[in-house]
């Protein structure tokens, strides 16, 4: 599985989605932003993927991954 690090803007949270298609991962990373937008500002988000990371810099990395 890879790791792929993104941050919605409103609320400032940033999150991982584990996938092995990048594809898959953004679409997964959408849903969980806009659940996020809905706790934060009306339903409204702003996403930006980051990084893909290591397995290591996941783990260690403290960030909530789904």
């Amino acid at each position: 599985m890879r790791h792929f690090l993104f941050y919605e803007r409103i609320s400032g949270e940033s999150f991982i989605v584990g996938e092995e298609l990048f594809g898959d991962a953004a679409e997964a990373a959408e849903g969980i932003a806009r659940e996020i937008g809905l706790d934060y500002n009306g339903g409204e988000f702003e996403l930006m993927f980051i990084e893909e990371l290591t397995e290591e810099e996941a783990e260690a990395s403290g960030y909530d991954e789904y």
